[in-house]
């Protein structure tokens, strides 16, 4: 493991803390631009029909590999299968994108979870809660992620990717590596790996 990685997994553990106490609190608009600002990542919509996905690019070595984190879900989600009133899709502590922020990796990419951060979807429909709820991890949106890493690979020229995926994340990180094979490798922090289990 490379020593940016294994610098943002050794702070992975209070982050997760501060994650499980900040669960209810409104997310801080402010908290993507904060992080990312620091270390040049620049915020960028991806066309991943029918969802538009927030991500966060920092590409120094085109035709490279691209470290890629995957945000994990949204409060709502830890709780029932319907949404608290008043709460989205949208994490109130970013734990993936601080990962990616620590990360001095030449090309590291961080991409939302669909109706994260922005509540769009695509053609101007807002998004239904089941994509943050009972199909947080559907074909659709598994595609809609296949999609974006397909994006960004064409668009930088990348040969592969590391996959690294917080909580819910982690899900959709291993399902994506189940069906490429550009995957080099796969990680997750606190990755929910065995649904059933979650779910009981």
């Amino acid at each position: 493991m490379t020593r940016p990685i294994f610098r943002s997994f050794v702070i992975a553990a209070l982050l997760g803390l501060a994650a499980c106490s900040g669960t209810l609190d409104a997310w801080d608009e402010n908290t993507p631009a904060r992080l990312t600002a620091p270390v040049h990542m620049t915020q960028r919509q991806i066309d991943a029909d029918p969802f538009l996905l927030t991500s966060y690019e920092r590409v120094r070595q085109e035709g490279g590999e691209a470290t890629i984190y995957i945000e994990g879900d949204g409060p709502a989600d830890f709780l029932a299968n319907e949404p608290l009133k008043g709460h989205t899709a949208t994490p109130s502590n970013p734990v993936a994108l601080h990962l990616a922020s620590h990360d001095l990796s030449p090309n590291v990419i961080w991409i939302a979870r669909p109706c994260q951060y922005t509540g769009a979807i695509y053609r101007g429909h807002e998004c239904k809660s089941e994509f943050w709820t009972t199909k947080r991890y559907s074909p659709e949106t598994i595609k809609a992620m296949d999609t974006a890493l397909n994006e960004v690979k064409a668009r930088y020229g990348l040969k592969g990717f590391h996959l690294v995926g917080y909580g819910g994340g982690g899900a959709i990180a291993a399902l994506l590596t189940a069906q490429r094979d550009d995957i080099i490798d796969l990680r997750t922090v606190a990755g929910v790996l065995n649904t059933d289990l979650m779910t009981r």
